[in-house]
């Protein structure tokens, strides 16, 4: 076999071996992004890592600066009107996109192909739990990153939605879309290596999650909670839900008023709070005091 039929062999498997990679995995996440490198560094050391490895989901990096069309590959420009900072260039993002997506018409319509745009920007609304839920019934997430002062608004036409994490201002959109694909993956079958371990997390049901404890039983004087000793799953549980009711009630009065609790809830929540609060959760409970609603 001559050495240009060796060398197409391997091309095409290759090629062969992408086409796989991609039909098997459950979920592609691609970032549009200025600095795709920080993107890698989080990835490898994180559960996203674990789930690329075992085929769940696939990762992109897209560099924005490829889609400049001058000789010094600008991406960003001085704000019309004035102000300070520079934004980037609606333009170069938009060729970004479309080569993603390989496809001129982008917007909501993509949605019937399992595609979704998401601006991570700080003025967008802010991602729940909820969101998470709601992305994972997509094929593929794409993550449009800004930098410097953001970019020009006019991206808004090419996107799904905007999405936040906080009310808070942070360098670049890549650690917020990390953030979010971090939040949807371990809700996808597999990734998390017990199935079970989601179910408590904080947010879901709306609540916090509870104290939990392991050994010793006994440091320097604080104990594990005789219940969790008790060998009682269902006694166990009891305390735990009490447990989630007062630390969101403490902690998030915000969420804690949207709940709707039963009277088992009422008396579970009032034992929790005998057995507890920490120190710093009898602060805190001060500080809600006013903010927190009585749960009848």
């Amino acid at each position: 076999m001559s050495p240009n039929a060796v060398l197409f062999l391997i091309l095409h498997l290759v090629f062969l071996t992408k086409i796989v990679s991609h039909l098997m995995a459950k979920l592609t996440a691609t970032f549009l992004s200025l600095f795709p490198e920080s993107i890698r560094s989080v990835v490898q050391s994180s559960i996203l890592g674990r789930a690329v490895k075992a085929g769940i989901l696939q990762i992109h990096e897209t560099q924005i600066r490829d889609y400049a069309l001058d000789k010094r590959k600008t991406v960003d420009d001085s704000p019309c009107g004035g102000g300070p900072g520079q934004l980037m260039k609606v333009d170069v993002v938009v060729r970004a996109l479309r080569a993603v997506i390989f496809d001129d018409t982008v917007g909501p319509e993509q949605d019937k192909n399992g595609i979704r745009i998401i601006l991570v920007d700080p003025a967008g609304k802010l991602f729940t739990q909820n969101d998470a839920k709601r992305l994972t019934n997509y094929q593929h997430l794409v993550f449009v990153c800004g930098r410097y002062e953001g970019i020009d608004s006019r991206i808004h036409h090419y996107v799904d939605e905007i999405l936040s994490i906080g009310d808070y201002v942070l360098t670049g959109g890549e650690l917020p879309a990390l953030v979010m694909l971090d939040a949807v993956m371990r809700l996808v079958p597999e990734v998390l290596g017990n199935e079970l371990s989601g179910i408590s997390e904080s947010h879901e049901n709306g609540m916090l999650e509870g104290n939990q404890y392991t050994k010793p039983i006994d440091f320097e004087g604080h104990l594990v909670p005789e219940v969790s000793l008790s060998g009682n799953h269902r006694h166990i549980d009891q305390a735990r839900l009490g447990e989630r009711l007062l630390r969101t009630k403490l902690v998030r009065p915000d969420l804690f008023v949207k709940l709707h609790l039963n009277s088992r809830d009422v008396k579970l929540l009032e034992e929790a709070e005998r057995q507890r609060p920490f120190s710093w959760e009898k602060e805190k409970a001060v500080m809600n005091k006013e903010a927190i609603p009585s749960k009848v």
